[in-house]
């Protein structure tokens, strides 16, 4: 939520689980009106609660940087 800059009202659903040292993550964010959606499925090995945020926020870069200015988040 923090790279996406989402709040409580933004469309995004997550679900990170941890396998040994693998971090599994899967993401999607939508358009309020259910237009669009962008989603990430990604698998780390993570050792530290550093890398699995690190890891977190260069997914959501990355889905921030392809969404672009092509979904509002919380229009009124």
């Amino acid at each position: 939520m923090e790279a996406l800059n989402g709040s409580c009202r933004t469309p995004i659903a997550a679900l990170a689980s941890l396998e040994g040292e693998s971090l599994d993550f899967k993401g999607s964010v939508f358009a309020k009106d259910g237009s669009r959606s962008f989603h990430r499925a990604q698998r780390k090995a993570c050792k530290t609660l550093e890398q699995a945020q690190e890891f977190g926020r260069a997914i959501g870069a990355d889905l921030r940087f392809e969404i672009g200015d092509r979904i509002l988040w919380d229009e009124d």
